[in-house]
């Protein structure tokens, strides 16, 4: 068993010193991504505090052979796209991508790495055959558990957990493009 696999277990066990030892191991990894997209340390530590309190309430649905790197990674994109989407929120879309269009008035850069951000995400997303996108939207999208996706799809929730897996590295891998 790896060190991950008996940190997850411990995790379901409600064990708060394997979510300190998870929070030790990825935190500036974490955090380090999420300031590229956000320049800004004050809203980077509130991504790295809701991503680390999501895997804490999502504890108990998670298996212990999910990439937790992975996991960890696909969740702080989508608290910098809920980043995004509240700066961004600021101004109507219209009004941002007209601004981007005519270049008449000065955008902000989190506005246009927002748009950026949340294309490239869409994509990745697109690029998923039709059975891991529906996984994928149920589970993060619609905060579905493995057993409800299982049940309302007619799957085991082996073989949703095992797809998930393949939908979130699928996800990494185009983000890791994009990055590098």
């Amino acid at each position: 068993m790896t060190l991950e696999q008996t940190l997850l277990r411990q995790l379901h066990g409600e064990n708060k010193a394997a979510l300190q030892a998870i929070y030790e191991r990825f935190a500036a990894q974490v955090y380090q991504f999420a300031f590229g997209y956000l320049k800004n340390a004050k809203v980077t530590e509130q991504v790295v505090r809701d991503v680390f309190s999501n895997l804490w309430e999502k504890r108990q649905t998670l298996s212990d052979t999910i990439s937790l790197n992975g996991y960890l990674f696909t969740l702080t994109c989508h608290f910098v796209l809920v980043q995004f989407r509240e700066q961004a929120s600021e101004y109507p879309l219209q009004d941002v991508l007209q601004n981007l269009t005519t270049q008449t008035v000065p955008v902000n850069s989190e506005q246009v790495l927002y748009l950026e951000l949340e294309e490239f995400y869409q994509q990745a997303i697109a690029r998923l055959s039709k059975s891991h996108r529906q996984l994928y939207e149920l589970s993060r999208h619609k905060g579905y558990s493995n057993q409800q996706i299982a049940e309302e799809l007619s799957m085991s929730p082996h073989c949703v957990e095992e797809s998930l897996k393949q939908a979130v590295a699928k996800i990494s891998g185009h983000f890791a493009k994009y990055i590098n």
